[in-house]
This record gives C-alpha cells, sequence and structure tokens, in this order.
C-alpha cells in the first residue's frame, strides 16, 4: 500500500517526549511534517488563529499541559467547525479509566499511555503511522 503523507502536531510540554517521538515518525517516514506547541496557551492561541489553510493530519495530545489543559484544547478542537474532523490521539501519562472515558466523551480518536508507547515506542509509532497513512482514510 502508498503512504499518505502525513502532517502531524505535536501538542505536549515534555521535549523529551516530543523529541522520541519525532525521531521515531522520521524513522517510519523521513517525508513527514512535524511541528509542536509546548503548552495548552500557545496552542490555543494558534488555533484561534490559525490563518493557514492546511490543517495537521493528526494531533497528538498530552492532557496535563501547563496553562490550558489537554481536557481545554481536545473540547475546543471537537467543537470546532475548522478543527473537528481532525483526529486527535490522546497520549497521557495517566491510565486511570476516568481519564480515558473523560477523553473520549469530548471527542478524542485515540487514547494512548505514555508509559505503553515509550516502552515500546517504535513499534507503536509505526503501527500508528501505518494505520493512519495506509488504512485510514483522512479528510483532505
Amino acid at each position: 500500500m502508498e503512504h499518505k503523507k502525513l502532517s502531524i502536531l505535536f501538542i505536549d510540554d515534555n521535549s523529551d517526549h516530543i523529541q522520541i517521538l519525532s525521531r521515531a515518525f522520521e524513522k517510519a517516514d523521513p517525508s513527514i511534517t512535524l511541528s509542536y506547541f509546548r503548552d495548552g496557551e500557545g496552542a490555543m492561541n494558534a488555533f484561534t488563529s490559525w490563518k493557514d489553510l492546511t490543517y495537521p493530519d493528526l494531533i497528538f495530545l498530552d492532557l496535563n499541559l501547563p496553562g490550558r489543559d489537554g481536557k481545554d484544547i481536545l473540547k475546543f478542537l471537537k467543537q470546532s467547525e475548522r478543527f473537528r474532523q481532525i483526529p486527535v490521539i490522546v497520549l497521557s501519562s495517566s491510565d486511570r479509566m476516568e481519564d480515558v472515558r473523560n477523553a473520549y466523551q469530548l471527542g478524542a480518536n485515540t487514547f494512548m499511555s505514555k508509559s505503553i508507547v515509550f516502552g515500546d515506542f517504535f513499534a507503536i509509532v509505526t503501527s500508528v503511522y501505518e494505520y493512519w497513512s495506509t488504512i485510514a482514510l483522512l479528510p483532505s
């Protein structure tokens, strides 16, 4: 199967996590476009003033962010006419069932625990990449 070139946005305050995920995605496909925000305020400011007509294909969102937390961002994205179609993968240090349920209720497309992801991050990132770039159809 042919891979779709993906544009991925990370919203995470942990620069080590962003770096690890970025390297894994770049190893899976060097043509991937990666961008990031390190706090909720910066992400929200960018979303509310977004002038570019190209949106990311996927958003990886940490729930525990300084300033505006990931739940606020997820709620905003899924209630927004402009952004609701973008799949949001919640990547959290929490694996509490309450957080999982809450994320899905707010519109998350996937919830992944960082402990699982970083335990075998390359295999997981490869699986995520394969799914979103070859199997899933994404809006253009």
